[in-house]
């Protein structure tokens, strides 16, 4: 079942802390992770990763352990 993991805006990451996390994880360029913290300073939230259930829930998991707010959405209807 595909799912998205969405990364949502908080108070207390910096710009550098989504860019080295997203780095880290899932091997973003410096210039996709500067693009996903602005949209989600402005927006509120913005996907970072589409795909099977099962890799969402691991990197939603790994995620959270760093402290950054998640949602996780299937088939556009919201899970987590």
């Amino acid at each position: 079942m595909k799912s998205k993991l969405y990364l949502l805006n908080d108070d207390v990451h910096s710009f550098q802390d989504v860019i080295f996390t997203l780095k880290r994880y899932l091997g973003y360029t410096l210039i996709h992770g500067c693009s996903i913290a602005d949209i989600t300073h402005r927006v509120g939230r913005c996907e970072i990763k589409s795909g099977d259930i099962s890799e969402i829930e691991d990197l939603y998991e790994i995620l959270t352990k760093d402290g950054f707010k998640l949602e996780i959405k299937e088939n556009g209807n919201e899970s987590i």
